[in-house]
């Protein structure tokens, strides 16, 4: 992609903190799993990052803000946080990527997708996309073509949340190791239901909890 003479950027996304810690129940599996790839990724024993796709509401972003917060994320690099639902496009994506280490204007002869690249590679980074391809742009092919192509940077791990399944359908195998997150059974939503209750109940918070964890039942 190339953009003559380009000096400003196409948008003005501010780049986003890590959400704060909290207390996860449930998806303790989908966490330990996602952070087993990612070490191995981390420490160079396979070429595959991770995306955790499902419904909305699911607990794919709780499960990458958890792993965000985890010792053993340091691992990965530097985090941050990209909120993709905000971007437009992909030249706002890609321009979003460039703010996380360099500054905001281009060359006139610079190509803004090699120079995304090229910053991403400087020093390791544990990058999460949040809702990828949950965007405005209908051209989804040309992200994952874009996310292919900064996969294979060796200093960047990628976790990557999404809705859309064609993220794992359409992506290189090798590059992206698909999570699906599924909804919880009754019993199992009853029983996180009551660990929940009772742990707000010892703070004296139960307001509005009193009918949580039987939808469905």
């Amino acid at each position: 992609m190339k953009e003559p003479g380009l000096m400003t950027p196409y948008c003005s996304y501010q780049l986003e903190r890590i959400p704060l810690d909290f207390h996860l129940i449930g998806r303790e599996d989908e966490l330990e799993r996602t952070v087993e790839l990612l070490t191995e990724r981390a420490a160079g024993n396979s070429t595959g990052h991770v995306a955790l796709v499902g419904l909305g509401g699911i607990g794919k972003t709780s499960v990458a803000t958890k792993i965000a917060h985890d010792p053993r994320a340091k691992a990965f690099g530097r985090p941050a946080f990209i909120r993709c639902e905000r971007l437009d496009t992909l030249v706002d994506f890609q321009w979003a990527l460039l703010r996380l280490r360099a500054p905001k204007t281009l060359e006139p002869d610079e190509v803004l997708e090699e120079a995304v690249r090229i910053e991403l590679a400087k020093a390791p980074l544990f990058l999460i996309l949040d809702n990828l391809l949950d965007v405005t742009d209908s051209s989804h092919s040309s992200y994952l073509h874009f996310i292919d192509s900064i996969a294979s940077i060796p200093t960047l791990t990628l976790l990557i949340t999404s809705r859309n399944q064609t993220l794992i359908n359409n992506s290189n195998p090798s590059l992206i190791n698909g999570i699906r997150l599924d909804g919880l059974s009754v019993a199992a939503a009853e029983v996180l239901f009551r660990k929940e209750y009772a742990r707000v109940e010892s703070a004296g918070r139960t307001e509005g909890l009193g009918t949580m964890g039987l939808m469905g039942a």
